[in-house]
C-alpha cells in the first residue's frame, strides 16, 4: 500500500518534465507548415506578377502587377506595411517589399522593350508562432521568405514607369 502511494504524483511529474519539449517540437512542426505555404504562396505570386507583367502593354502595369500579387498572396502582402519602391528594397530590410522592374534583355534589348526582361521580386517577414526564440534574446523573430520571377516582354512598355527600369541586370540577382 505504501509504494503505490509513493507513486501518485510520479506521471504528474513525468509530464510536467515531457510536455514543455513535446510543445516545442508541435510548434516547431506548425511554424515549418506556415512556413513552407507561405513560401510557396510568395513564389508562386512573384511568378504571377511576373507574366502579367510581360503581356500587359498598359499605362499602369506597374499597378495592376502589384494588385495581382496583393491577390495571389492572400493578405500577406496587402497589408499597410507594404512597399512598391524598389528602393526599399535595400534601405528597408524589414518592411514587406513588391518591386516590380524592367530589365535588359540578353542579347541588349532595352528595358521596355519586346525580348528585354521584367523582374518582380517580393519580401515578406514571416513572424513565427513559437514563443521559446524569443527566450534566446532574439526580439523579432521570424523569416524573411524572398521570391524573385523574370519574364521576357512580349508587349513592349513604353514609357517604362519612373523608377522601374534597370539597365544592364538580366537576372534575377541583385
Amino acid at each position: 500500500m505504501r509504494a503505490a502511494r509513493g507513486q501518485r504524483g510520479q506521471g504528474l511529474v513525468e509530464f510536467a518534465v515531457i510536455f514543455p519539449i513535446f510543445a516545442f517540437f508541435l510548434f516547431a512542426v506548425i511554424d515549418g507548415g506556415l512556413l513552407m505555404g507561405r513560401y510557396n504562396n510568395i513564389n508562386n505570386a512573384a511568378a504571377e506578377g511576373a507574366r502579367l507583367a510581360a503581356v500587359d502593354g498598359s499605362s499602369n502595369v506597374v499597378a495592376d502587377v502589384v494588385a495581382r500579387v496583393k491577390d495571389q498572396t492572400h493578405g500577406l502582402l496587402g497589408g499597410a506595411g507594404t512597399s512598391t519602391s524598389c528602393a526599399d528594397w535595400d534601405s528597408k530590410p524589414t518592411v514587406n517589399v513588391i518591386c516590380v522592374q524592367w530589365v535588359s534583355g540578353p542579347e541588349g534589348e532595352a528595358p521596355g522593350d519586346v525580348g528585354s526582361a521584367v523582374r518582380v521580386r517580393l519580401r515578406y517577414r514571416d513572424e513565427v508562432l513559437t514563443p521559446v526564440f524569443t527566450l534566446f534574446g532574439n526580439a523579432n523573430p521570424g523569416w524573411d521568405i524572398t521570391a524573385c520571377a523574370t519574364q521576357r516582354l512580349e508587349q513592349s512598355v513604353r514609357p517604362v514607369p519612373q523608377g522601374h527600369d534597370l539597365p544592364g541586370v538580366t537576372t534575377c540577382t541583385g
